[in-house]
């Protein structure tokens, strides 16, 4: 009787690579952290989302973008080039990190855009009842 072969998963996200993960996310939440170290959190977070392959790239992106209960990774680089006092290098690389986790990614970008409007929404709150 033939078997039938499944075709191998392509599951690259290694423990080494969650990790890694984990601790972006804690470095860019700390903001006493080392304006160094939180430059190369930003750059980390970009190298991780990216792949070759362009469905593990996809599902990278996700991973990265939602990594984190409150607040996720993708709401920590928003908040983060939103602070005024932020290094213009650490700027730049959150900014590259957020354009690589929505690259191609409809799922990703939606997010970025949901928290854009809900924090627009909470300022004008704010600004209407101050």
């Amino acid at each position: 009787m033939p078997t039938l072969e499944m075709p191998e998963q392509k599951n690259p996200e290694t423990d080494e690579w969650r990790s890694s993960l984990d601790e972006v996310h804690a470095t860019l939440l700390d903001t006493k952290a080392p304006p160094e170290a939180r430059v190369d959190a930003a750059l980390r977070c970009w190298k991780l989302a990216e792949h070759e392959d362009k469905e593990v790239e996809f599902r990278r992106q996700t991973l990265v973008a939602n990594h984190g209960g409150y607040p996720r990774l993708s709401g920590i680089l928003m908040d983060s080039i939103g602070q005024a006092d932020a290094p213009e290098e650490f700027l730049w690389r959150a900014l590259r990190a957020l354009v690589q986790l929505a690259y191609d990614n409809p799922e990703v970008s939606f997010r970025i855009l949901q928290n854009s409007i809900k924090e627009a929404r909470e300022i004008a709150k704010q600004e209407v009842f101050s």
